[in-house]
């Protein structure tokens, strides 16, 4: 898509409607045909690359088994798929590095963090439940857990986006996800 092409190229806040227009050899009026606006542009894409890795965990929890399995699969599946397909890390490197908060964005930001919150709120029942499997360490605060998973999860996504040269994050990704596991086990 031209508008991924100039936005991970000249940042968000740099890009101009024109210049997506030229990327795409069509004019500033055809975008506006699709689209109100700059913002409204980006965030469609960001709720395209959200669908596809909505698609991603619901493969993942569709395979079955317990619960633990399915919270290493998420991690494994993602990390990969950010290897794998090159328009979604695209728009996580936009996002995570060429990205200002203006105000114009401000609305699709808490719309982010909603879906974050609805994330979050899943994770939670899933260790909740992995302790009742035995799985992991019913001591251990199931919300704390879903927020360091969440983090644990970003944070690679970040540093293999920051550097995609220096490792391999989907041949990394068994490893990574049962480094982390294996420390919430009883």
């Amino acid at each position: 898509m031209a508008a991924l092409k100039v936005f991970s190229r000249q940042g968000y806040a740099a890009t101009r409607l024109e210049d997506i227009a030229d990327e795409a050899g069509v004019t500033r009026g055809a975008i506006y045909w699709h689209f109100k606006n700059k913002a409204d542009l980006y965030v469609e894409l960001q709720y395209r690359a959200a669908e596809r890795v909505e698609q991603v965990i619901a493969e993942a929890i569709e395979e079955g088994g317990r619960t633990i399995d399915f919270l290493r699969r998420m991690l494994i599946r993602i990390w990969s798929y950010l290897e794998e397909d090159e328009e979604f890390r695209a728009v996580q490197e936009l996002s995570l590095l060429k990205s200002e908060l203006t105000p114009d964005l401000q609305e699709s930001m808490g719309q982010k963090l909603e879906a974050v919150r609805n994330q979050s709120a899943k994770l939670v029942v899933s260790f909740r439940r992995a302790m009742a499997e035995g799985d992991i360490d019913p001591r251990l605060d199931a919300e704390a857990l879903a927020r360091g998973y969440y983090a644990y999860l970003n944070g690679m996504v970040l540093m293999w986006v920051l550097d995609p040269s220096s490792f391999s994050i989907k041949q990394s990704a068994p490893a990574m996800a049962d480094l982390f596991l294996r420390g919430l086990r009883p």
